[in-house]
């Protein structure tokens, strides 16, 4: 059975660590805004070398895993975007198949001003 999970970001945290004998990684811990009736309040974007898969949504935390140079994206995206949502879903075999953070529909000319127009 597939699950599809789309709720928005309340406020996130940056961790870098590394631990002897494994290589350095990057999690982004993600407060999700409450939702009635769904007990997910946290969810982390776990940013590795090699991810063999891309997690797990799990019954209360998702552990979501990204190749490490997804990382700058994801992070410019929560420093400059609002609101912002996490997106995931499984496939029928229960295996995560897609993860993303998108923003809200916007209007044209939201960015960088253009010294040009």
């Amino acid at each position: 059975m597939s699950t599809v999970l789309v709720r928005q970001i309340q406020s996130y945290k940056v961790i870098v660590q590394r631990s002897l004998g494994s290589p350095a990684r990057r999690l982004l811990r993600l407060a999700l805004k409450p939702r009635r009736g769904n007990p997910v309040k946290t969810a982390d974007l776990v940013f590795e070398a090699r991810p063999r898969s891309l997690g797990d949504l799990g019954d209360s935390t998702p552990l979501l895993r990204l190749p490490l140079e997804d990382f700058e994206d994801c992070y410019h995206v929560l420093q400059t975007e609002k609101p912002v949502h996490l997106a995931a879903s499984t496939g029928p075999t229960g295996k995560v198949i897609y993860v993303g953070l998108t923003s809200d529909p916007e209007a044209l000319g939201e960015g960088f001003k253009d010294s040009d127009a």
